[in-house]
């Protein structure tokens, strides 16, 4: 508890965290207006053949709908909490207080368990605010509250998709201790080198079942698209045992090698 005080009270005045995290909840406010935005965007372009009711009445912010909806689409936010976790390790080795906390009394492993708890942090938070939005939602939208329960499982995988995400914020962070180049990285590895890797090993090399055992995919796959459920009606969507097993084996190794790396580290 003490640790995560220090680095709250790190945080507090820096100009990073009050506009990150201000971006980031401008977006959780926003999300919702844009998911409904885009189903009206679908209707009227008719981008999708959309079954039997227009996408505006699709039950999206209805028990038990609404959990798998919010955390799919709350899932491409993440990344701002992900740049909180790289500036906040990265400025440490940049202006050297992780040495002069060393020589003040921490241990390494202090040190690495503060950042770890500020992460844990970040996802508890983040959790929470989708549980209470999706019970609002829920209960402004539903006929009734006789499904709340129905996939509420959603949302400790959704702070299971968060901790995947930003370990590997962590794990970069150690590795480079760079904010630029670090943030350069994560996000040229998300939406350029891993689906390249994806084409490539799918389709042209023909290893299907691979692919997802890649990083970032193992983690898109814990929260599916969930709007193919209303377009092929009856198509189930659902997070394999596989799934989550590979993203808790990918987060462990971030983690793990984080450390190692730290432990290891010229500061």
């Amino acid at each position: 508890m003490n640790l995560i005080k220090f680095e709250l009270k790190k945080l507090q005045p820096t100009r990073y965290f009050k506009v990150l995290t201000t971006l980031w909840i401008l977006s959780f406010i926003s999300l919702p207006l844009f998911y409904y935005s885009f189903l009206k965007v679908i209707e009227r372009h008719r981008m999708l053949h959309t079954g039997p009711l227009s996408p505006t009445n699709w039950p999206v912010f209805q028990f038990s709908d609404v959990w798998l909806n919010i955390t799919y689409f709350y899932k491409f936010i993440s990344i701002f909490l992900s740049f909180l976790i790289i500036i906040t390790i990265t400025r440490e080795f940049r202006y050297g207080t992780v040495r002069q906390n060393i020589i003040d009394g921490m241990s390494r492993g202090q040190f690495w368990l503060s950042k770890f708890y500020l992460l844990l942090s970040y996802a508890t938070v983040a959790t929470l605010l989708i549980l209470f939005l999706g019970l609002f939602l829920g209960f402004k939208y539903s006929p009734n509250s006789n499904d709340l329960l129905l996939t509420i499982h959603y949302v400790p995988t959704y702070m299971l998709h968060l901790i995947h995400i930003l370990s590997f914020a962590f794990f970069l962070s150690f590795l480079i201790s760079s904010s630029g180049i670090v943030i350069a990285l994560m996000i040229f590895w998300i939406y350029i080198i891993e689906p390249i890797l994806y084409v490539i090993l799918k389709h042209a090399l023909g290893y299907k079942n691979f692919v997802e055992f890649l990083p970032m995919e193992s983690n898109w796959n814990l929260l599916k698209f969930p709007l193919e459920k209303y377009v092929f009606i009856g198509e189930k969507i659902s997070t394999t045992t596989q799934e989550y097993t590979v993203a808790t084996i990918w987060i462990l190794f971030f983690l793990f090698m984080s450390f190692y790396i730290f432990k290891r580290k010229e500061l």
